[in-house]
């Protein structure tokens, strides 16, 4: 990302550490939502086959794990800050308890 600063003069000057064009940014940031999106059905099924506390306390671990390597990733190509960005948007994934098997619990919607 670049900041443009303009002096006095009307003179500008990029300052930041990464020099990424608007697609390059919007690629970055619309990979977590894409993936999150499509994400929701599987989060469904996860559910239903391993319980709500097991996959949310992976996909919590997995989303924590990918930020601590956001800024390594950002530093080596932001190809791998993509990759990073999705596997967080697929890890961020909303979570059904099956009504079967939450013990009379009616529909539980979490957001993670």
């Amino acid at each position: 990302m670049a900041i443009r600063i303009v002096n006095s003069c009307g003179i500008s000057s990029q300052e930041g550490e990464f020099d990424w064009d608007t697609s390059t940014q919007s690629a970055i940031l619309g990979s977590f939502y894409w993936c999150y999106i499509l994400s929701q059905v599987v989060g469904g099924v996860l559910t239903q086959h391993f319980g709500t506390k097991a996959v949310f306390g992976g996909s919590q671990l997995i989303t924590a794990f990918c930020s601590l390597l956001i800024p390594y990733g950002a530093t080596v190509h932001f190809s791998f800050l993509i990759v990073l960005r999705s596997i967080q948007g697929i890890a961020s994934l909303k979570l059904w308890s099956d009504q079967r098997k939450s013990k009379g619990m009616k529909l539980a919607l979490v957001d993670v």
